[in-house]
């Protein structure tokens, strides 16, 4: 599991759910102001920007692929970090996010 605090400030901020709808809880931002959050959670944490920067990319193509129902309220959370899903049409993996406490 990851533990890091960012996983519930970034939920409050909605910065997992920066590139899904708004319908799906959202923030439907645009590519370059995404871009933006990126490359200051990358200055603070390479790592994390990496990680973020993926999730968002597979909440993105999930949100395309017609499986949003299911996944992607609980990507828009934080919930669920993804890589990406493993779903018919979608190839890849799903981890739960852990949390500090």
């Amino acid at each position: 599991r990851l533990r890091f605090t960012f996983a519930a400030e970034g939920t409050d901020l909605g910065v997992f759910g920066a590139l899904a709808p708004a319908r799906a809880g959202g923030l439907e931002l645009d590519l370059p102001t995404t871009v933006m959050i990126l490359e200051e959670v990358a200055r603070g944490w390479g790592a994390l920007g990496v990680l973020l920067a993926g999730h968002l990319a597979s909440s993105r193509g999930v949100a395309r692929a017609g499986v949003a129902e299911r996944w992607l309220p609980v990507l828009t959370r934080g919930e669920t970090l993804a890589v990406a899903i493993a779903e018919p049409g979608v190839t890849g993996v799903a981890s739960p996010a852990g949390r500090s406490s």
